[in-house]
């Protein structure tokens, strides 16, 4: 996830996590800092060497710390955007260890509909926190909950179409 955000002192800050290896790069005005640990970088600003220390991540939230001044760079997950993931992993997980509910509508639980599940509440998470609008979250959190339940009911009916 890429991030600009324009400051007062430090001038146009862009800020780069990978949403897969959690890779991270920092730029300030236009200057790509130096990589010295896992979080710290060091700001070469006119030969003065600042260091810069990152704190969290794109799921907790991102900030770096520079000459003992907090810039937030990616806000933290709101409460509901984690609830609204979790319910995801949840559904299947009630669903699909529930006899009468499967009898209904099977769907595949245990290992594979949790990691089935686990990876769209992931996506679903990281799509929602890159729109502003609360609306649009709703929309997309009711998306992945509708394709998880398509896929982990796809799954059960595959699964039981080679028992039967």
């Amino acid at each position: 996830m890429k991030v600009v955000k324009q400051h007062n002192v430090y001038g146009k800050i862009v800020y780069n996590e990978s949403d897969w290896t959690g890779k991270k790069t920092i730029t300030i005005n236009g200057k790509e800092l130096t990589k010295t640990s896992k979080t710290g970088f060091i700001y070469d600003n006119n030969g003065t060497q600042i260091p810069v220390t990152v704190e969290g991540n794109f799921w907790l939230g991102s900030s770096i710390k520079i000459n003992n001044e907090k810039i937030e760079l990616i806000e933290k997950s709101k409460w509901y955007e984690i609830a609204c993931a979790l319910s995801i992993f949840i559904l299947i997980l009630i669903w699909g260890n529930v006899p009468a509910l499967c009898a209904i509508v099977p769907v595949v639980g245990g290992a594979i509909g949790g990691l089935v599940s686990a990876v769209f509440a992931m996506f679903c998470l990281i799509f929602m926190k890159r729109v502003k609008s609360i609306w649009l979250k709703l929309l997309i959190w009711l998306g992945f909950m509708g394709v998880n339940f398509a896929v982990c009911y796809g799954i059960a009916m595959l699964m039981l179409s080679f028992i039967l």
